[in-house]
């Protein structure tokens, strides 16, 4: 499955989508740890949300990794992301996200989330 960041989707289909919303969001654990920032969105050949691209620079980590969707919800209030089950040392040792990679982009939703995320 080929994906596509959101921004390029939206530029040569000329959609809108909510998702575009929590761009630049905080991510946090259940635990109120400050995990990172959401930096772009990927979407698949039809428009549909698959990841968060979340960056972690938090002065140890400089890394980007992929949040796919089942991993967090989305509180518009405070502006935030919440991690369902990840504490910041797991969202550390996450794979690295690269953007030019297409290994992992081009690669099934399973085989990310398999080799991503603990059980």
């Amino acid at each position: 499955m080929a994906l596509s960041r959101l921004e390029d989707f939206e530029a040569s289909s000329r959609r809108s989508f909510k998702e575009h919303e929590f761009m630049h969001f905080e991510v946090y654990t259940a635990q109120e740890e400050k995990a990172g920032q959401v930096v772009d969105i990927l979407v698949d050949e039809a428009g549909h949300f698959q990841y968060l691209v979340v960056d972690l620079n938090d002065g140890m980590t400089d890394k980007q990794v992929l949040l796919p969707q089942q991993e967090f919800h989305v509180d518009q209030t405070t502006r935030r992301v919440y991690l369902r089950r990840l504490n910041k040392a797991q969202v550390t040792e996450l794979m690295a996200y690269n953007p030019t990679d297409h290994k992992i982009v081009s690669g099934s939703n399973e085989e990310v989330v398999s080799c991503s995320y603990p059980l």
